[in-house]
């Protein structure tokens, strides 16, 4: 159970850290953020990890089990600023004269709530078979 707990704190940190830095930065630079409707569901698919714990059947340690903050702090950071770095590669191709990665066929809400959203299901599912 250690180790379900420890990817799942890992996994929110870094996406509490992901979007706090993505979104500050795009509403001080670009003036500009994700819609509310679409926070709305973002949060909404950050909880399915929540629910992937309740029904997890991981072995549990008979004694106490030492947690690693330093370990945890140390790959949420790093986690939560690359994610926000990739975040910011894919909107940043979004300036280009094609349109970049969606190539004028729609809207860059939508390609950042996609892009938000399969991250968190991604970090979470590698995370819980890593640590």
């Amino acid at each position: 159970m250690h180790s379900s707990m420890t990817a799942y704190i890992v996994y929110r940190i870094a996406l509490c850290l992901h979007l706090e830095i993505y979104l500050t930065l795009s509403m001080i630079i670009l003036n500009e953020t994700i819609r509310a409707d679409l926070i709305v569901f973002i949060a909404f698919f950050a909880d399915l990890g929540t629910i992937a714990i309740a029904y997890d059947n991981a072995p549990y340690a008979r004694a106490p089990v030492e947690w690693q903050l330093p370990k945890i702090w140390i790959i949420s950071t790093a986690l939560g600023i690359l994610l926000a770095g990739a975040t910011w590669i894919l909107r940043g191709t979004m300036f280009l004269d094609s349109g970049g990665i969606i190539q004028n066929y729609g809207s860059v809400q939508e390609i950042l709530f996609l892009e938000v959203a399969l991250t968190e299901v991604t970090v979470y599912e590698t995370l819980a078979r890593l640590i």
